[in-house]
């Protein structure tokens, strides 16, 4: 199975996209909130732009809706460094950059695809 533009672009984000059930909260992270990521190919099969909501929570990357049928695994360092995967299927694509208070920004790839582009995020 194909991943679709906008699950294997958030994948890339950082796609960073269904909430888990998550435990008793513990102390929240520099970079926990809701944040919106745009997700820009540069090259390869993808062609579009789009954005894409996520949550950090304790750090972990969830997604911020309904998840699209894809799995989102990642974390923000407290320094700010994402690394992200998102599969569906039998395909994964990858992520990472880093976020600052507000805003972020780094780069994914969907090897199997070929695709590669640009992320950029703003908290809220």
């Amino acid at each position: 199975m194909r991943l679709g533009k906008k699950a294997l672009l958030g994948a890339a984000a950082i796609s960073l996209s269904i909430l888990a059930p998550l435990g008793p909260a513990s102390a929240a992270g520099p970079y926990d909130g809701a944040w919106t990521v745009t997700l820009s190919p540069t090259r390869g099969e993808c062609t579009s732009s789009f954005w894409i909501g996520i949550r950090v929570i304790n750090g972990r990357l969830y997604p911020g809706g309904s998840g699209d049928g894809f799995r989102l695994s990642g974390a923000v360092s407290n320094k700010g460094a994402v690394r992200a995967s998102v599969t569906n299927g039998s395909e994964t694509a990858h992520a990472s950059g880093r976020l600052s208070r507000a805003t972020g920004r780094g780069n994914w790839v969907a090897p199997s695809r070929p695709c590669y582009g640009v992320w950029t995020a703003v908290r809220g």
